[in-house]
This record gives C-alpha cells, structure tokens and sequence, in this order.
C-alpha cells in the first residue's frame, strides 16, 4: 500500500480572489449635440489569487495537518475599445462600450473581452446616477512541453453607481 493510500484528505475548501484596474484613453472622432462616438486605447491590471486548504491525517492518528496553498498572479493587458454616447430626453444617457484584446505568443494563446452598457441619469452637469451590466471574460490557453491549461474566467452582472466631476 502506498503512502498515498494511507493520507485521507477531509473539509477542503478553496478561495478564489480577483481585483481588476483599468487605465484608458478615449479620443472622441466623431461629436454631434446628441451622441459621441470614441476609440480608447488603455490597460486592464488583473491579479487573481487561489488558495486552497484542507485538513490531512495519517491512518492510525500519528500525523495531522493543515495543507494550505496559495497562488497568484498579475497580468497587464493591453486593450482597444469603442464606446457610443447617445443623449436622451430628461437629462438620461445610454453609454455602450466595448473593449478586446488578443494575443498568440509562442506557447500562450489568450483573449480579454470586456462589455458594458450603461443608462446614466445625469440631473446636474458635476453629478449622475447610473444603472447597467457589464461582461468581463478572460480566456487563457498554455501549452508547453510539460504543461497543458485554460484558464475561463468570466464575470458578469448589474451594476449600480454614482459619479461625481469637478
């Protein structure tokens, strides 16, 4: 019987944190009294963390322990976008946005895509309340001599806010 046969491995449990930043640019090529239209060049920083934890014992009782691993990473991605900003009656706007990025190099095969659409009431010019959704998904592919794996990450949900300019 193997060492491995001996381990039982019990109240597992994993934890799974993201922050994502975004710096952009918008150049607006295209400017009516009633909607805009931009590209935006910029960088989405994504740091994911995993950690995974479990509880071991031996047979018998003789070792026991708390098996604990963390990993993480922070990827800069770079991103071009379009967005489109209509104005509507009483003081209402609808904002969509759209950002991708993609990139194959040698073992590494990704893509960012990130997707938003927003009605924004703007009742004063320095304040606006706002509600929308927003799609963010990051595809991953690795594929080297000794290791092959995805990475399928997607986020998605409403979203409620408030801005204030000065």
């Amino acid at each position: 019987m193997s060492l491995a046969a001996l381990i039982s491995v019990f109240g597992s449990q994993g934890e799974f944190n993201f922050d994502v930043y975004e710096l952009a640019y918008e150049y607006a090529f295209l400017q009516r009294d009633n909607y805009e239209v931009a590209a935006s060049i910029g960088v989405h920083y994504t740091e994911l963390e995993l950690t995974l934890s479990a509880e071991a014992e031996a047979s018998a009782g003789t070792l026991a322990a708390d098996i604990s691993e963390t990993g993480n990473v922070g990827a800069p991605l770079p991103v071009i976008g379009l967005r489109g900003l209509w104005a509507l009656p009483r003081d209402f706007w609808l904002d969509l946005s759209a950002q991708y990025f993609a990139l194959e190099i040698d073992e590494y095969d990704g893509s960012l895509v990130n997707l938003r659409a927003i009605v924004l009431w703007q009742p004063r010019q320095w304040l606006g309340i706002g509600l929308g959704y927003d799609r963010f998904a990051v595809d991953l592919n690795v594929a080297k001599d000794r290791f092959d794996g995805s990475l399928d990450w997607t986020y998605q949900g409403p979203m409620i806010f408030y801005s204030v300019g000065f």
